[in-house]
């Protein structure tokens, strides 16, 4: 009886051994924040025409829900006050170029400035593992 239990005891320790050497992998956020935003700018000068006018942001795997719809919000104002700046690029007329010059945040946030006409401040969060853009400022936030 004392042998079954030994024996018992030492198939339970063989099998928690065996399981911790083979616990799930720690899961990575996909890309960057430098790496998103980059992507989204090379993305959103591709577009024809207005990507306002045509909401063509709704399609941008780069934002997150939420800001998608708070850009929807500011549209719908924009055409009852029959039009404004866009508000991805701070400006009306897009820029040649658009560059990182800063990037800070911590794991799972973080503000990427970029020189296009002027600073823009991109924010972002982790979501689902990917880097979206939750917010976008025309000028340094407070």
């Amino acid at each position: 009886m004392l042998h079954r239990r030994w024996k018992t005891l030492g198939f339970v320790l063989l099998a928690l051994a065996y399981l911790a050497g083979c616990s799930a992998p720690t899961l990575e956020a996909s890309g960057s924040p430098e790496a998103t935003v980059t992507q989204f700018y090379a993305w959103y000068n591709t577009i024809e025409g207005s990507p306002l006018g045509s909401r063509a942001y709704r399609n941008s795997e780069f934002l997150s829900e939420g800001f998608i719809h708070d850009i929807d919000d500011l549209v719908d104002t924009f055409a009852d006050q029959g039009g404004a700046f866009d508000p991805f690029i701070c400006a009306q007329d897009g820029p040649s170029e658009i560059t990182v010059i800063e990037v800070e945040g911590t794991a799972d946030r973080a503000r990427v400035t970029v020189q296009a006409w002027t600073p823009i401040y991109v924010d972002l969060a982790l979501v689902d593992w990917q880097w979206q853009i939750v917010d976008i400022h025309c000028s340094l936030p407070d």
